[in-house]
């Protein structure tokens, strides 16, 4: 099967892995990528990484200049290869992107052009008005796609309340499982249980909520060590608030540790040194966790997780029974938390366990290869191509 793919996260190496995963499954798959993306944090734009697996040479990455790159809603591709695209007919268009973006409309405006089914995958949880054009943008994707795909439980209501009729299923994220496992040869200092969040700081990613479960337990003159370490960069003034909160609660000094930005592949040793994984997400301006990738991170490195029950968070550790779960927001039984995973290793090793047997069976690459070949045989069966 020839697949035509459309992914600005995919101008990353470590976010092609499905598609490499495609190709050694004998499809051919032509993956486009903006020339140049901008994170919310990044101080230069990001250039298209290195192809290091080319799927047994059956995947390759067309890099095509971006119109408003970094701006999700608004990006538009302008690209001198669609004479080639058209030459090469494809037999399906995955547009990695929004269904209310102009980069969706365009894409499958050219699957039209073809005549070839597409297929949106969408990070979308929320049930929000658009402004013109993306609500007439939205309403013509959900009217003409062969199939969307929500990476989470949220996504699905969403596309229910808009009255979506045409086929749909979940198609979450996935773990690079070679990359994220356990250590065996890690070896933790038993005097001391080390927690830790990795990911972006920011307000919705409820860090004061940390800081104050810390001090609470301090305050309850635990005699037992642990370490907070946070792990990830955001814009300087909020990390600025953080320190300051952080000096207001008068911690004691070596409690928590600001280590700042670490690189993608350098993620699973830090995940391996640690004894749980917080995600303490709050819903700060209606904010919703869409997946937590993280989380099957951790429960790949058989690292158990402790996470607020915001968004997908709740889903993902009552599906994989990798975790404990506290009301978003609530300090206390975040405290309570923590309290339990030090008082009881045996409760947390049996989580870590089973997390890691569930992500290991559900939540790999060749799984979600599994069920993306699926759905786009019954939607070019169904075409007739």
């Amino acid at each position: 099967m020839r697949i035509l793919a459309i992914s600005h996260s995919a101008i990353l190496e470590v976010n092609r892995e499905l598609f490499a995963e495609l190709g050694r499954r004998g499809h051919r798959v032509m993956l486009v990528v903006p020339s140049r993306w901008k994170n919310d944090f990044g101080a230069w734009p990001l250039q298209p990484e290195p192809l290091r697996d080319s799927g047994g040479g059956r995947l390759s990455v067309q890099a095509c200049q971006v119109i408003m790159y970094g701006r999700t809603a608004f990006q538009f591709y302008l690209s001198a290869s669609y004479a080639n695209l058209l030459r090469w007919r494809p037999d399906v268009v995955f547009i990695d992107e929004e269904p209310w973006s102009l980069a969706t409309l365009q894409w499958a405006a050219f699957a039209r052009i073809v005549r070839s089914p597409f297929i949106v995958r969408t990070n979308e949880n929320r049930l929000r008005t658009y402004p013109w054009p993306f609500s007439s943008i939205y309403t013509t994707i959900l009217r003409h796609a062969a199939w969307i795909s929500p990476v989470n439980a949220y996504g699905m209501d969403v596309l229910k309340e808009h009255n979506y009729t045409g086929g749909s299923s979940l198609l979450p994220y996935a773990v690079d499982t070679g990359l994220f496992h356990p250590d065996n040869a890690q070896t933790r200092d038993p005097s001391t249980f080390h927690l830790g969040f990795v990911g972006r700081i920011a307000p919705e990613k409820g860090l004061e909520m940390l800081l104050q479960a810390v001090a609470i337990l301090v305050a309850q003159s635990d005699q037992r060590r642990f370490a907070v370490h946070i792990y990830g960069t955001g814009a300087e003034t909020y990390l600025t608030d953080l320190r300051r909160a952080e000096r207001d609660l008068v911690l004691p000094t070596g409690v928590v540790h600001w280590h700042g930005a670490v690189a993608h592949d350098q993620v699973p040793e830090v995940i391996q040194s640690l004894d749980a994984l917080v995600v303490p997400t709050i819903a700060y301006e209606g904010y919703k966790e869409q997946f937590g990738r993280v989380v099957i991170e951790a429960l790949a490195c058989q690292v158990p997780v402790i996470t607020s029950d915001n968004g997908e968070l709740h889903h993902l550790v009552k599906e994989t029974g990798g975790g404990l779960v506290f009301a978003e927001g609530d300090v206390d039984v975040l405290a309570t938390c923590i309290t339990t995973a030090l008082d009881r290793p045996e409760l947390l090793t049996q989580m870590a366990q089973c997390g890691h047997a569930y992500v290991r069976q559900h939540y790999t690459y060749s799984a979600l290869a599994n069920q993306l070949e699926t759905i786009l045989q019954q939607i070019t069966k169904v075409a007739g191509r």
